[in-house]
């Protein structure tokens, strides 16, 4: 984070000026002479109209190698002049404490076009030009003031220059693309410097120039720039008209805060963005484009979304909270970890690439409370231990060939898994959803999940899906296949479905139900359509049928029990159509035990104590015999139906 202000400059500069100044009381006895010239007391040369006279564009100009300084304030400077302009190479002027004033129509403070110029230790004002204008390389510019000049506040244009402890404001007036400190060559340095209310851009640095502990705040532009390979740390931007930080291509920004801005932070390609904070943006939070990388950052109260990340970017440990659209946005092929977005006016995360293959992995990541869905993304999603908890929306919407492995939606207004087409889920668990628990397309496959106290079904899966290991409960019908004249050819096995106020299953044509239970449903318990089969399955205390079947389907090895709560009928098995094969049952205490539509084959069935018959049977079914009564069986029959 930030480690200096803008007061906390001028208390650095002034702490320092009073080392330089030495003791304040003299030594005892009679001042000696010193039998020193002049120029060994003072190994420095003066500027003024002896030492260097100026020219027809300066005031003063310094035309020889050297060491110079100030002795008074330059009031004044004329139209059409410079105030001290530098030609020569390895000049170091320190202004000493004074200033520079211009007046209508002067040019720069400070002009030099010498190599390795050095600018110390003071300050600039109103010039029409610029405070200082360096454009050779290593110039360095230190604990200089620049105020009111038209054009930049401090301009150095050469590669490997530096401005530290220095200040630029009120500048830019003539043009607002101007900037109030630019280091525009190649690995320019700007340290622990103030730039503010300047009409340009505060302070802007070249290819692989580097901002470090600096201030930018109630510029016209942006706050700080950068270009290629820009390095930004431990910066505060605030309140300035564009962006806070903008760099482009390869750069580094961390540990800075961002407030007030257009974007806070953007960034273009491969930029990687550390240790940010950026709140109360009137754009995005933080932004970059192409295989970027966002580490433990945090973005929050933006008008538009928290982060953009384009694609194979990464975010990693970041939160995103009450933004202004969602909390984070990313195109395709995003890796996501760690972080966490809440509170935002849309969606926690959503995806900008519409329709197209997302690819993109997220994981122990929480969407909460979010104004639209908890995450949005299109297709070929990997999610891994996400939550995704009291959104307006769903808690998932992901596209086609999603994979969800431990991850939780809960009190959801919609659904809270709602994904497309060849979904793979595990051990996943969706609670207390307005919607649906899980709406899945076809082909799906679940595994060892749960869906419980949902408004709608717990499941509802496509076309060829395989439910294995599940539990449905307290929700409308546990799960939900297509239903009507189309097949199912879905599996539902070895998973349980209770309490639930409609069916517990109910499926359509050609579905495999084994190895299930289904008991206090508030309808039948086991619902399929023609050419099923329900297999070793258990259906108990159902207020209506234990297990309904269409036709040409086989029931086989089943246990109902005390089925018909609600209802005077209800029966333990019901076969509703012809050429189904009712085999090997076990029905007790049921309204009715085994009833059949005619044309069906029923054998080596046991039923007990239904109150209203143990069999039903037509004249049309083949049917084996029905053994009764107690004591030792009288057939020897295989094939024989067991009433008792």
């Amino acid at each position: 984070m930030l480690n200096r202000s803008v007061p906390s400059v001028f208390v650095a500069v002034a702490a320092c000026s009073a080392c330089l100044a030495g003791p304040l009381n003299p030594p005892a006895g009679p001042i000696a002479p010193t039998n020193k010239t002049l120029e060994e007391v003072e190994p420095r040369i003066a500027v003024n109209a002896t030492n260097t006279p100026g020219d027809a564009d300066s005031v003063f100009m310094i035309d020889q190698p050297g060491s110079y300084y100030l002795t008074d304030n330059l009031q004044g400077v004329p139209a059409g002049k410079h105030g001290i302009e530098i030609t020569a190479a390895d000049v170091t002027l320190d202004l000493n404490g004074f200033r520079i004033f211009g007046s209508p129509g002067s040019l720069d403070g400070v002009r030099s076009t010498g190599v390795r110029t050095v600018v110390r230790n003071g300050e600039i004002r109103v010039m029409d030009g610029s405070g200082i204008n360096c454009q050779l390389e290593l110039c360095v510019v230190e604990d200089v003031l620049a105020i009111a000049c038209d054009e930049y506040g401090i301009r150095l244009g050469g590669a490997e220059s530096t401005v530290r402890r220095s200040i630029a404001k009120l500048c830019n007036s003539a043009d607002p693309g101007l900037v109030g400190i630019s280091v525009s060559g190649f690995g320019g340095i700007v340290e622990h410097c103030a730039s503010v209310e300047n009409d340009g851009t505060g302070i802007q640095v070249g290819s692989y120039g580097t901002v470090r502990g600096c201030l930018a705040f109630d510029n016209g532009n942006k706050g700080i720039s950068g270009i290629v390979g820009a390095v930004i740390v431990e910066c505060f931007v605030a309140d300035n008209s564009g962006n806070g930080i903008d760099v482009t291509t390869g750069g580094l920004i961390r540990s800075c805060l961002a407030s007030g801005n257009a974007d806070g932070i953007r960034a273009s390609d491969q930029t990687v963005i550390e240790s940010c904070t950026s709140y109360s943006n009137s754009g995005f939070g933080i932004r970059a484009r192409f295989a970027s990388v966002f580490r433990s950052c945090s973005a929050r109260g933006n008008s538009a979304a928290g982060f953009s990340i384009g694609g194979v970017g990464t975010v990693v440990g970041c939160s995103g909270q009450q933004n202004g659209t969602s909390g984070l946005e990313i195109t395709i092929s995003a890796a996501v970890s760690d972080s966490s977005f809440s509170g935002n006016t849309g969606r926690g995360i959503t995806t900008t690439a519409v329709g197209l293959s997302t690819n993109t992995t997220i994981v122990n990541t929480n969407c909460e409370s979010n104004g639209a869905e908890g995450i949005l993304l299109y297709d070929s999603c990997t999610l891994l231990a996400c939550r995704a908890d009291q959104n307006a929306f769903e808690g998932f919407e992901l596209g086609d060939g999603a994979t969800l492995s431990d991850c939780s939606a809960s009190d959801n207004e919609e659904e809270g898994f709602l994904i497309g087409k060849g979904a793979t889920l595990t051990n996943c668990n969706a609670s207390a959803n307005t919607g649906e628990g899980f709406s899945l397309g076809d082909r799906a496959v679940v595994t060892a999940c749960v869906a419980l106290e949902n408004g709608d079904n717990g499941f509802e899966i496509g076309r060829a899906s395989v439910m294995r290991g599940c539990e449905s409960s307290v929700n409308l019908t546990g799960v939900l296949t297509p239903t009507g004249g189309s097949n199912a050819n879905c599996s539902i096995l070895e998973s349980v479905f209770s309490d639930n106020t409609a069916e517990g299953i109910l499926a359509g044509n050609a579905t495999l139900v084994s190895g299930c239970v289904a008991t206090q449903n508030s309808s039948s318990g086991i619902v399929v359509g023609g050419g099923a089969a329900v297999l070793d399955c258990v259906a108990r205390q159902n207020s209506e049928d234990g297990i309904v079947a269409g036709g040409d389907s086989r029931v086989e090895r089943n246990t109902c029990d005390s089925n018909g709560v609600a209802i005077a009928n209800g029966a333990g098995v019901r076969v509703t159509s012809t050429d189904c094969r009712v085999d090997g049952n076990h029905v007790t205490d049921n309204d009715l035990g085994i009833v059949t539509a005619g044309g069906s084959l029923v054998i080596r069935n046991s039923a007990s104590n239904n109150a209203g018959g143990n069999f039903s049977f037509q004249a049309t079914d083949l049917v084996g015999p029905t053994v009764g009564g107690i004591g030792v069986i009288g057939s020897t029959n295989p094939w024989a139906n067991f009433s008792y």
